[in-house]
């Protein structure tokens, strides 16, 4: 699938884990992963890796081959581009 992607298909689809939760939605598709937005007020954004995405399901979300918590633990940034942008930690 991650070959496959095609912007004007998955632009707004709802993502799910492998585990069946809601990440949020297709935001933007880049190079190497899709931007995921999840929220209204609070809004949390992922860069899930176009690797991870297995294909569509029955109701046409998305779905990755990892768990809601892998992907928020792994591709979660509160705010996209300041975090692009922090200093490595020692």
């Amino acid at each position: 699938m991650a070959d496959t992607i095609q912007r004007d298909k998955v632009m707004g689809k709802k993502v799910r884990s492998i585990d069946r939760e809601d990440i949020g939605k297709v935001e933007n598709v880049n190079t190497d992963s899709i931007e995921v937005k999840d929220g209204l007020i609070a809004k949390r954004h992922y860069y899930i890796p176009k690797y991870s995405i297995q294909g569509f399901d029955g109701d046409d979300n998305l779905i990755t081959t990892m768990t809601k918590k892998d992907i928020h633990d792994k591709f979660s940034a509160d705010n996209p581009v300041a975090d692009l942008w922090k200093a490595p930690k020692d």
